[in-house]
């Protein structure tokens, strides 16, 4: 996997202990053990992730640094749960 790398291996790590959002850090604790030449591999064994997970952050942080790793949060493109159902709604109205 060849990354446009624009930090060093030490901003990820620090953003890994730092970050208290541990979906989050998990992002971080890959790109850094990618940066320090860890395999694919190894790094989704170790944050125990898919592969397609670390190819995506990867693809944020090569599109827009930092911040758009960050940006994307949890469930932020997700469909919303429903909490009632349709017949729920309907009767409420």
């Amino acid at each position: 996997m060849k990354i446009a790398w624009k930090h060093p291996a030490e901003v990820f790590y620090q953003l890994h202990k730092q970050e208290v959002d541990a979906w989050i850090a998990k992002r971080w604790q890959a790109l850094w053990m990618l940066r320090r030449g860890e395999r694919l591999k190894r790094v989704k064994e170790v944050v125990g992730v898919a592969h397609v997970s670390i190819q995506r952050w990867v693809k944020w942080y090569e599109a827009g640094d930092i911040e758009e790793v960050e940006r994307h949060r949890l469930g932020s493109g997700a469909k919303r749960r429903e909490v009632w159902t349709r017949e729920q709604e309907r009767r409420v109205g």
